[in-house]
């Protein structure tokens, strides 16, 4: 797996909050700015909180989108909506930031790969061209 450098240098340093470092999104760099925000607030929200230790469960890429999972059992409530509200800030900005260049983006399908995806609008449109360009209809006998 290729893997972005900044990504996998901000992983490591916030290996603390994470379960896995290996994780498949290290492989792209447009979110870097969004996670390293994520990661910084978290730090501050343990720091505020007294919250000896936090471990994000998942950092995913869902349906195109940026995911961020924890579970909050046996910490302060007011942490956890902290934490919460932190997330849907995030997920937000990524939902308007291309994954592979950090641009401003939108979500779009690549039907190639069945997947959806956060591209900027040049890429999106390069994208949908191709994916025009190859389709194929079914012939019905």
């Amino acid at each position: 797996m290729d893997v972005n450098p900044y990504i996998k240098a901000l992983f490591n340093r916030y290996k603390h909050q994470l379960r896995d470092t290996e994780l498949p999104i290290i492989r792209y760099g447009g979110w870097a700015q969004i996670l390293k925000e994520l990661f910084e607030q978290t730090e501050w929200y343990m720091s505020v909180y007294e919250v000896p230790a936090f471990v994000w469960d998942q950092i995913v890429i869902r349906d195109g989108q940026l995911r961020c999972y924890f579970s909050g059992r046996l910490m302060p409530e007011k942490f956890v909506k902290e934490m919460l509200q932190l997330i849907s800030e995030m997920e937000e900005k990524a939902l308007h930031t291309c994954f592979l260049s950090g641009n401003p983006g939108e979500l779009c399908f690549l039907p190639a790969d069945s997947k959806w995806v956060i591209l900027e609008p040049e890429a999106a449109t390069k994208f949908k061209a191709l994916a025009l360009s190859t389709f194929r209809p079914v012939q019905s006998n």
